[in-house]
């Protein structure tokens, strides 16, 4: 009985663990869209380039905790300052950006450069079907 209970335990830590996960790599994914986002718009209203840094970290610092702002802000100052994109094209650009993004955090967490938790199991397994063939023949076996 002392087995399957600590069995239990054991497997709801991992299944915490991979929420917690999904959740930062997800937050993660979001706020570099988001600075991506902040950048495309800044180059299409001409700010050089210390000025675009600033100005996607509005973009992102505006967005936290409701990703829809970054879409409202970016949209709102390109209007003001005359700059002729629809709000479609900003909603393509975020979708965009948002596969870049992704790209970029969960290669950083395979690289150990980012700042990502990695938990072992459950990364590998949320990454799978993402890897080439010759990746998921370089991964060890996961132990269970």
């Amino acid at each position: 009985m002392m087995v399957a209970k600590t069995s239990l335990e054991s497997r709801k830590k991992e299944e915490e663990a991979k929420f917690k996960h999904r959740e930062d790599l997800e937050f993660r994914v979001l706020a570099r869209r988001n600075k991506l986002l902040g950048l495309w718009a800044a180059e299409q209203l001409g700010y050089p380039p210390e000025s675009a840094e600033a100005y996607a970290k509005e973009v992102v610092t505006c967005a936290l905790g409701a990703p829809d702002r970054a879409h409202d802000k970016v949209n709102e100052e390109l209007a003001s300052n005359g700059v002729d994109v629809s709000g479609t094209r900003v909603r393509d650009e975020m979708s965009r950006l948002e596969d870049v993004a992704r790209e970029q955090v969960i290669k950083e967490a395979r690289e150990g450069n980012g700042s990502v938790p990695i938990y072992k199991n459950a990364l590998r397994r949320e990454l799978e079907p993402t890897l080439s063939p010759r990746d998921r023949a370089d991964q060890k076996p996961v132990q269970r």
